[in-house]
């Protein structure tokens, strides 16, 4: 739990407010509530659906971890 509360700390600022997948006091329920909320109070064109639970067994990790790194050096010298 202690490095997921790291994490969080350090990666819940660049997320915008309608960003709901794994966050903290959020979840799937409030992101269609939000979309319900939108759907029926403004125009939309269209509403696009992903499922990205296949993604992370074909993406390099090697190349996450190494983003992921080099963004939080960069912060650490800010």
């Amino acid at each position: 739990m202690g490095i997921k509360r790291i994490l969080e700390a350090i990666w819940e600022v660049d997320f915008v407010d309608v960003s709901f997948g794994f966050r903290p006091q959020r979840s799937c329920h409030d992101a269609l509530e939000v979309l319900d909320k939108t759907i029926m109070t403004k125009p939309v064109n269209y509403v696009v659906d992903m499922d990205i639970e296949k993604f992370f067994d074909t993406v390099n990790h090697n190349s996450i971890l190494y983003t992921l790194y080099s963004i939080l050096a960069l912060r650490m010298c800010s």
